[in-house]
């Protein structure tokens, strides 16, 4: 069930990824004339073999998703915020040394330009280097944080389902174009998330566990 966690991430450094390989593709030219897996569902016999559906890709909006699951992924994402500041600062520094190399490659002698150059080769092995540690760390600490909260709302939505005499429970959240919803009562995943949050009460202001060192 980390489709949300894969969500979170993406966009937590898809601005620095951007930038960086641009900037990196720039400076360097020399001058020429960055599985969902489906929550278990099961129930016993049941006469009617209803089959229900969730998106668990909702459990993460921050509008309307698990109160829970939010806010713990937002004390993950403030925790690494120094970080992503860090990653952006780098990525301006190369850029503006894209930039200038751009603008004065024209009239710069060539040893300037072979500096500049140098200079921004080394800054782009720093920003990837300290780029995939912050991945690292990041994937690492949601692991730490969420895991154990997607058990606990894989129990519930299996508790949930068997009490609805469910035979089965797909999770749509990777198949968006792969299934046709005929009738929308079988969507489980408003009434599911509006019952665990009535269930396990979270607060925005719900800190998250420190990181083990």
């Amino acid at each position: 069930m980390n489709t949300f966690r894969t969500f979170t991430f993406a966009l937590f450094f898809v601005a620095v990824l951007a930038l960086t390989s641009a900037s990196a593709q720039q400076a360097t030219r020399p001058a020429a004339g960055a599985s969902a897996s489906t929550p278990a569902a099961t129930s016993g016999a049941s006469s009617t073999n209803a089959i229900g559906i969730v998106n668990t890709a909702a459990f993460g909006d921050p509008k309307s998703g698990v109160t829970r699951l939010v806010n713990a992924l937002a004390g993950v994402n403030r925790e690494f915020q120094p970080r992503q500041t860090e990653l952006q600062t780098l990525a301006q520094r190369l850029q503006a040394i894209a930039d200038d190399v751009q603008k004065t490659q024209g009239v710069a002698q060539p040893a300037e330009l072979d500096r500049k150059r140098q200079q921004a080769e080394q800054l782009q092995i720093e920003l990837t280097r300290k780029r995939e540690d912050a991945q690292r760390a990041y994937e690492r600490r949601l692991g730490e944080v969420v895991t154990p909260i997607e058990n606990d709302i894989n129990t519930a939505l299996t508790a949930f389902a068997r009490q609805r005499n469910l035979s089965m429970v797909i999770n749509v959240s990777q198949l968006p174009n792969a299934v046709l919803v005929l009738n929308d009562s079988m969507d489980l995943t408003r009434d599911f998330i509006a019952e665990y949050n009535r269930r396990n009460p979270a607060t925005a202001a719900a800190t998250t566990p420190p990181a083990r060192r």
